[in-house]
């Protein structure tokens, strides 16, 4: 670390240069490229996924994600002979459209009952193409959008529901976005006093975030990356760039005020600092990336995408933060910063570190039992799917899914297709019978009458259950149905029986999910556990983090039970609804937290095995280990709060779960467990804290050399 950081402030313009270069070309490329950001819930080896392969064979005009039309007048009646005509010229116009395949003719529409009794509201199905909607760039939905309100009269409202146009959120930085990183900056010029210390963080990683969103909107054009995975990925770099960053030039400027140069300083900080800025990047990368082992492509991309920019960050800490603090010298420190002495704000630090070391087991406890308070409602958690009726106020799905929840009830918002295939032939017969049967269960609204495929061995039939799609009883219906209803059919039909539609796969999602937790769970705490072994040459303290990033992780999704679930607090992050959880939330916040938890726990143990291996003192260096981390590691969770706080001022409400998690989870972190829990653990357990079998260190790598 120290050769990289000399070699870059040595070559400071060029390796400037070089980061800028790079991040226009990226930018530049992203922008003529364009991107393909598509949300793929699809799931090999499921109920289905296996009825979407059928369909697609069997049907290909009915495979694949459906989309509605919704039109609705607020005088008159849509069966009137102009309003007919207008309706005809709007779906002709969407059927002129790229990716569309087929726009059912509104005289269908008509007959099959999609038409509201008062005449009100109407829509039309509508087959996007390619069947697979993650072919569809978010732009070519726009297009679509203005391009079919534009043939529409005054008069006629037009509105678009369904899975793909569920996607036209914003990606990237918007003003949320904007507010967090204004906040970080003042926490940032509140911790160091100076301007300039406080300019030199936000620029390394805007620069790395900048770069990482070009890169990742490229890459989307050969990945399948969801949606949401810009915002995310933008929002987890700026957080991890500006506290790396901080963390370095913590260091850096105290060296600077106890007398070194400038090089002597930047060097010091790159050996320590620096060292561990590449450990909690790498643990946040393996618990990124521990998400390829739970086997659902949907999760690669944004795993790949929040890795990347924290890849960046790490990198831009390590190159161009040293080629910065060369140029800015001695003027990182400010002009009364500089006169400050080094111990300045260490007296309170040292004062609450001793009042834990003499009663660590009473403040040990407290600790532990706020976390298990907070994190409880875990138990309560319900994964499911969140409906279009969560959707912002003023979307078009928003729009649609309320127009025909009032015309036509909530259950035509999540229809279900029931896929018979009876090879033998004379599928028609059977699904009549099948139709009929499932019309009859208490969850059902109503049954459409079969669909058979020119082949006669397979029928579809489209069930509109009476809820809402992600209502308790729409998942109780679809389990009923696999479980019981359709397994006895087809005994008596020598049929097989599938469902899918959007509530079926994601019903799939989540328990596939849940029954590869926990071998993606144990996948990233071993590895963790190993990198820490190999750095800390101890068994104790990869056990110890383990388990505090799994209390801290549970503490944030407990609250988003809490707010999203049961709906506490709910109108201070403007959730409107309340509902299940998105079934791929938890693994994601473990992944993300587990990775950002380590951070805290990377920097605070290099400073405690600094003092440990200098003085041989455990109390002594945990105490001094708190007293030079506490003040930078509340920084920097400040700045994470703010960072990941700005998330529940957007519109998408998949942001506002992560925003809600991540922040508790931080905050608890950096406040209940690193300053309180940690401390009062190790000093509860003495020297065993350093406990490493004779045998294992001789198997270990050699221990880096300690700056």
């Amino acid at each position: 670390m120290a050769r990289v950081a000399r070699w870059c402030m040595r070559r400071r313009g060029l390796v400037i240069a070089t980061w800028i270069v790079v991040l226009v070309a990226s930018l530049a490329a992203s922008a003529l490229l364009g991107d393909r950001f598509r949300n793929d819930f699809a799931l090999p080896r499921t109920g289905s996924a296996a009825a979407e392969a059928l369909l697609q064979r069997s049907f290909p005009e009915q495979a694949g994600d459906e989309a509605q039309l919704v039109v609705v007048v607020e005088t008159g009646r849509l069966d009137d002979p102009s309003r007919v005509a207008a309706v005809d010229v709007v779906a002709s116009t969407l059927q002129a459209q790229r990716y569309v395949g087929a726009v059912q003719p509104f005289a269908m529409a008509r007959e099959s009952g999609q038409i509201a009794d008062d005449g009100r509201t109407a829509y039309l199905r509508v087959r996007m193409q390619p069947p697979a909607h993650d072919e569809i760039p978010i732009s070519a939905l726009h297009r679509i959008e203005r391009a079919v309100r534009s043939s529409a009269p005054a008069d006629l409202r037009v509105d678009f529901g369904g899975a793909p146009f569920q996607e036209t959120g914003s990606q990237g930085f918007g003003p949320g976005e904007a507010l967090g990183v204004a906040i970080a900056a003042a926490v940032l010029l509140v911790a160091f006093g100076s301007f300039m210390a406080a300019l030199v963080p936000l620029l390394i990683a805007l620069v790395a975030v900048g770069t990482g969103i070009a890169v990742i909107g490229l890459l989307s054009n050969v990945v399948s990356i969801a949606v949401f995975a810009p915002s995310l990925a933008a929002l987890i770099g700026v957080g991890v760039g500006i506290d790396y960053a901080l963390f370095i030039v913590s260091r850096h400027c105290g060296k600077l005020r106890s007398g070194a140069s400038v090089e002597d300083a930047a060097l010091e900080a790159a050996r320590t600092s620096g060292r561990a800025v590449v450990l909690a990047g790498t643990t946040v990368c393996v618990a990124l990336l521990g998400l390829f082992v739970v086997g659902i492509p949907f999760l690669y991309g944004t795993a790949i995408a929040a890795a990347i920019v924290v890849v960046l960050s790490v990198g831009a800490s390590a190159t161009l933060l040293p080629a910065f603090l060369a140029v800015v010298g001695r003027r990182v420190l400010g002009r009364r910063a500089g006169q400050r002495d080094a111990s300045a704000g260490s007296a309170a630090w040292r004062r609450w570190a001793i009042g834990v070391g003499r009663h660590p087991a009473r403040w040990g406890a407290a600790a532990l039992v706020l976390l298990l308070v907070v994190g409880a409602p875990v138990l309560a958690l319900r994964l499911g799917s969140a409906d279009a009726g969560s959707d912002p106020e003023g979307s078009t799905t928003r729009a649609a899914y309320d127009a025909l929840a009032r015309a036509f009830g909530p259950g035509v918002n999540g229809p279900l297709a029931v896929v018979v295939d009876r090879p033998t032939g004379a599928a028609a017969d059977a699904a009549v019978t099948i139709a009929t049967r499932v019309a009859a269960d208490r969850g059902v609204a109503r049954a459409d009458p079969p669909l058979v495929a020119p082949s006669g061995t397979v029928a579809l039939v489209t069930v509109y259950p009476r809820h809402a799609p992600q209502d308790t009883a729409t998942t109780d219906l679809i389990r009923r149905l696999r479980a019981h209803a359709l397994p006895a059919l087809d005994a008596e039909l020598g049929t097989r029986t599938l469902v899918t539609g959007e509530a079926a796969v994601l019903e799939d999602f989540g328990a596939v999910i849940g029954d590869r937790l926990p071998l993606f769970m144990g996948s990233v705490i071993g590895l963790a556990f190993v990198l820490l072994l190999v750095v800390f040459r101890s068994i104790v303290i990869p056990v110890k983090a383990s388990l505090m990033n799994v209390l801290a992780t549970t503490a944030g999704c407990g609250a988003v039970v809490v707010v999203f679930q049961w709906g506490w607090l709910a109108p201070l992050v403007g959730v409107e609804r309340t509902g299940p959880i998105l079934a791929f939330l938890p693994v994601m916040l473990f992944a993300i937290l587990f990775g950002l938890s380590m951070d805290y726990e990377v920097f605070l143990m290099s400073r405690i095995a600094e003092a440990w291996h200098r003085t041989g003192d455990n109390d002594a260096a945990i105490v001094q280990g708190q007293v030079e981390t506490g003040r930078v590691i509340t920084a920097a969770a400040a700045i994470m709060v703010a960072v990941f706080g700005s998330f529940v001022l957007g519109a998408d409400p998949t942001i506002k779960l992560f925003g809600v998690g991540l922040a508790v989870s931080i905050f608890l972190d950096a406040v209940v467990v690193r300053t309180v829990l940690v401390p009062a653990l190790m000093h509860l357990m003495g020297r065993w804290n350093w406990y490493l079998p004779s045998w294992l260190d001789r198997v270990l790598p050699p221990a880096p050399r300690r700056g």
